[in-house]
């Protein structure tokens, strides 16, 4: 009898360990992914190209007579280069808010088709170069981990979708030229006189972009920006053989742009 006891508890006590070093080799639960920190203030670079849309008006007075003439702006591929500096908060895990401003050199020359006038004896050509473009503007963006949970997908929070909008500058010289036959008709076409206007338009922004932590400190970035601009208007007068003529330019625009940057974040003053 005295076995038999012995037997059961030996065999209870060998089935209790089984269990536990089985339980032993379960395997650990997954780490969690830790939380990719935005906060900061961060300083970077882009480049990219730009997209005008517009007409340049011309309006000439020549004596009792008037004349006006619009030459289209668009769609002349231009560069643009610069950098950018700003602060984000985050709010929760999963949102930012941020503010920036970005400042951009710009080379984009629309040169327009000389347009003939009615005599055939004149003709009128244009020209609207950007120089530069700057803008500030608040952002907000929604990481890649929130919108992972809602997708079903394994986007992390070191990505970020993100909306802008704000206020833009744009520095613009805008000229038109007058020109007359040389000789007769067939004759080449030579200036005569030319009317210029440069301004710094103020108008607004609106944008979206997607940037990706590669490092706590380092971010890559691509976004798109639509800028909506007044119409610059300036008046004066040009002699032509002689004859003083009354001359108006107004030139509306607006710019689609498109950049691939970089940003430092400064890890020191708030932690990554």
């Amino acid at each position: 009898m005295k076995g038999l006891w012995g037997s059961s508890i030996a065999a209870l006590l060998v089935g209790v360990s089984s269990g536990a070093f089985a339980a032993d080799l379960r395997a650990p639960p997954a780490p969690v992914a830790p939380i990719y920190n935005w906060n900061g203030f961060y300083l970077g670079f882009n480049f990219g190209g730009a997209v005008p849309h517009g007409t340049l008006t011309n309006d000439l007075f020549v004596g009792n007579a008037f004349t006006s003439t619009s030459f289209s702006t668009n769609n002349d591929l231009g560069l643009v280069g610069g950098g950018q500096v700003g602060y984000n908060w985050q709010v929760s895990p999963n949102f930012v808010l941020g503010v920036e401003g970005m400042f951009d050199g710009a080379r984009f020359d629309d040169n327009a088709d000389l347009v003939i006038l009615p005599s055939a004896t004149r003709a009128i050509a244009a020209t609207a170069n950007t120089n530069w473009i700057a803008t500030a503007t608040g952002r907000i963006g929604i990481t890649g981990g929130s919108l992972g949970n809602i997708l079903g997908s394994t986007l992390t929070n070191n990505t970020l979708f993100y909306a802008k909008g704000g206020g833009a500058w744009v520095n613009t010289d805008a000229s038109v030229t007058d020109l007359v036959r040389s000789g007769g008709p067939g004759t080449v076409f030579v200036p005569q006189a030319s009317f210029s206007a440069s301004n710094t338009r103020s108008g607004w922004v609106a944008g979206a972009g997607i940037e990706y932590g590669v490092l706590p400190n380092f971010t890559v970035r691509v976004e798109y920006d639509h800028i909506g601009l007044g119409s610059l208007t300036r008046s004066g007068t040009v002699v032509v053989n002689n004859v003083v003529i009354s001359d108006t330019l107004t030139l509306s625009r607006s710019i689609d742009m498109f950049t691939v940057g970089a940003n430092y974040k400064f890890c020191s003053w708030v932690g990554c």
